[in-house]
Protein backbone atom coordinates (compact mmCIF):
# COMPACT_ATOMS: atom_id res chain seq x y z
CA UNK A 1 0.00 0.00 0.00
CA UNK A 2 1.22 3.50 -0.86
CA UNK A 3 0.36 6.58 1.20
CA UNK A 4 1.06 10.22 0.40
CA UNK A 5 1.48 12.85 3.11
CA UNK A 6 2.42 16.52 2.73
CA UNK A 7 6.13 17.16 3.28
CA UNK A 8 6.45 20.85 2.38
CA UNK A 9 3.30 22.94 2.66
CA UNK A 10 1.86 26.35 3.47
CA UNK A 11 -0.60 27.09 6.26
CA UNK A 12 -3.37 29.70 6.20
CA UNK A 13 -1.13 31.72 8.56
CA UNK A 14 1.46 31.91 5.72
CA UNK A 15 3.86 29.69 7.69
CA UNK A 16 5.79 27.36 5.40
CA UNK A 17 6.33 23.94 7.02
CA UNK A 18 8.84 21.29 5.94
CA UNK A 19 8.58 17.96 7.69
CA UNK A 20 11.44 15.51 8.08
CA UNK A 21 11.25 11.79 7.51
CA UNK A 22 11.79 11.33 11.26
CA UNK A 23 8.62 13.33 12.00
CA UNK A 24 6.53 10.87 10.00
CA UNK A 25 8.25 7.86 11.61
CA UNK A 26 7.89 9.13 15.17
CA UNK A 27 4.41 10.65 15.37
CA UNK A 28 1.18 8.94 14.43
CA UNK A 29 -1.00 12.02 13.89
CA UNK A 30 0.26 15.17 12.20
CA UNK A 31 -2.66 15.90 9.89
CA UNK A 32 -6.37 15.91 10.63
CA UNK A 33 -9.27 16.12 8.20
CA UNK A 34 -12.32 18.26 8.93
CA UNK A 35 -15.95 17.86 7.87
CA UNK A 36 -19.04 19.94 8.70
CA UNK A 37 -21.42 16.98 9.12
CA UNK A 38 -19.76 14.22 11.12
CA UNK A 39 -22.87 12.02 11.19
CA UNK A 40 -23.13 11.83 7.38
CA UNK A 41 -19.41 11.04 7.16
CA UNK A 42 -19.79 8.38 9.87
CA UNK A 43 -22.57 6.73 7.81
CA UNK A 44 -20.33 6.79 4.71
CA UNK A 45 -17.60 4.88 6.59
CA UNK A 46 -20.13 2.35 7.94
CA UNK A 47 -21.62 1.86 4.45
CA UNK A 48 -18.12 1.06 3.16
CA UNK A 49 -17.42 -1.71 5.64
CA UNK A 50 -16.01 0.03 8.72
CA UNK A 51 -16.92 -1.31 12.16
CA UNK A 52 -17.86 0.97 15.04
CA UNK A 53 -15.74 0.16 18.10
CA UNK A 54 -17.46 2.71 20.31
CA UNK A 55 -19.01 6.15 20.47
CA UNK A 56 -17.84 8.02 23.52
CA UNK A 57 -17.54 11.66 22.51
CA UNK A 58 -16.40 10.50 19.06
CA UNK A 59 -16.95 7.70 16.56
CA UNK A 60 -14.11 5.18 16.66
CA UNK A 61 -14.11 3.04 13.50
CA UNK A 62 -11.82 0.34 12.12
CA UNK A 63 -11.50 -1.74 8.98
CA UNK A 64 -9.01 -4.37 7.82
CA UNK A 65 -7.50 -3.39 4.48
CA UNK A 66 -4.95 -5.66 2.79
CA UNK A 67 -4.01 -7.26 6.15
CA UNK A 68 -3.50 -3.80 7.72
CA UNK A 69 -5.79 -2.02 10.17
CA UNK A 70 -7.26 1.36 9.27
CA UNK A 71 -8.24 3.30 12.39
CA UNK A 72 -10.53 6.36 12.12
CA UNK A 73 -11.77 8.67 14.86
CA UNK A 74 -14.46 11.23 14.00
CA UNK A 75 -14.70 13.80 16.79
CA UNK A 76 -17.79 15.82 17.72
CA UNK A 77 -16.19 19.01 16.36
CA UNK A 78 -15.86 17.43 12.89
CA UNK A 79 -12.13 16.68 13.01
CA UNK A 80 -11.04 13.27 11.75
CA UNK A 81 -7.91 11.45 12.85
CA UNK A 82 -6.99 8.51 10.60
CA UNK A 83 -4.11 6.06 10.49
CA UNK A 84 -3.21 2.68 9.05
CA UNK A 85 -0.71 0.02 10.10
CA UNK A 86 -0.30 -2.89 12.48
CA UNK A 87 -0.69 -2.95 16.26
CA UNK A 88 1.10 0.10 17.66
CA UNK A 89 2.96 0.98 14.45
CA UNK A 90 0.56 3.28 12.66
CA UNK A 91 1.02 5.87 9.91
CA UNK A 92 -1.18 8.96 9.61
CA UNK A 93 -3.36 8.98 6.46
CA UNK A 94 -5.34 11.74 4.76
CA UNK A 95 -6.33 10.77 1.24
CA UNK A 96 -7.22 7.15 2.09
CA UNK A 97 -9.75 8.37 4.68
CA UNK A 98 -11.03 11.14 2.38
CA UNK A 99 -11.74 8.58 -0.35
CA UNK A 100 -14.24 6.84 1.95
CA UNK A 101 -16.42 9.92 2.52
CA UNK A 102 -15.89 12.15 -0.52
CA UNK A 103 -19.20 11.05 -2.07
CA UNK A 104 -21.11 12.63 0.88
CA UNK A 105 -18.76 15.60 1.37
CA UNK A 106 -16.20 16.48 -1.29
CA UNK A 107 -14.37 19.22 0.63
CA UNK A 108 -10.78 18.31 1.43
CA UNK A 109 -9.87 20.29 4.56
CA UNK A 110 -6.51 19.36 6.10
CA UNK A 111 -5.42 20.70 9.50
CA UNK A 112 -1.80 20.53 10.68
CA UNK A 113 -1.18 20.12 14.41
CA UNK A 114 1.68 18.37 16.21
CA UNK A 115 3.08 17.86 19.70
CA UNK A 116 6.46 19.43 18.91
CA UNK A 117 5.51 22.47 16.80
CA UNK A 118 3.45 25.36 18.18
CA UNK A 119 2.49 26.33 14.62
CA UNK A 120 -0.83 24.86 13.56
CA UNK A 121 -3.45 25.63 10.98
CA UNK A 122 -5.21 24.82 7.73
CA UNK A 123 -3.06 23.52 4.88
CA UNK A 124 -3.71 25.75 1.86
CA UNK A 125 -0.92 24.69 -0.53
CA UNK A 126 1.24 21.58 -0.82
CA UNK A 127 4.63 21.83 -2.54
CA UNK A 128 6.10 18.36 -1.87
CA UNK A 129 4.94 15.01 -0.56
CA UNK A 130 6.29 12.00 1.23
CA UNK A 131 5.44 8.72 -0.48
CA UNK A 132 5.14 6.05 2.20
CA UNK A 133 5.16 2.42 1.16
CA UNK A 134 3.65 0.07 3.70
CA UNK A 135 4.82 -3.52 3.63
CA UNK A 136 2.39 -6.38 4.13
CA UNK A 137 1.53 -7.00 7.78
CA UNK A 138 3.44 -10.31 7.84
CA UNK A 139 6.78 -8.77 6.81
CA UNK A 140 9.14 -8.73 9.77
CA UNK A 141 10.39 -6.27 10.78
CA UNK A 142 7.46 -4.09 9.76
CA UNK A 143 8.62 -0.59 8.91
CA UNK A 144 7.17 1.99 6.50
CA UNK A 145 9.47 3.12 3.66
CA UNK A 146 9.31 6.90 3.19
CA UNK A 147 10.38 8.77 0.02
CA UNK A 148 9.95 12.41 -1.04
CA UNK A 149 8.03 13.33 -4.22
CA UNK A 150 7.05 16.66 -5.82
CA UNK A 151 3.42 17.74 -5.46
CA UNK A 152 2.66 17.53 -9.21
CA UNK A 153 2.43 13.74 -8.98
CA UNK A 154 -0.79 13.92 -6.96
CA UNK A 155 -3.01 16.04 -9.15
CA UNK A 156 -6.27 14.24 -8.34
CA UNK A 157 -6.75 15.91 -4.93
CA UNK A 158 -7.61 19.58 -4.60
CA UNK A 159 -7.62 21.45 -1.31
CA UNK A 160 -10.82 23.36 -0.59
Amino acid sequence: MKINLPRKFKLHTNDMITLRKEDIERYSTIFYLHVPNKDEVYKAFINKGFNLLHKNGYYHLTKNIDSLLMDVKIYDDGFIEASIGIKNQMVNVIYQAYDYYRDVYDGLHIFYKTEWDNRKGWVIDIKEYFRIELPKADEIPWKPRIIEIPSGFLGRFKLK
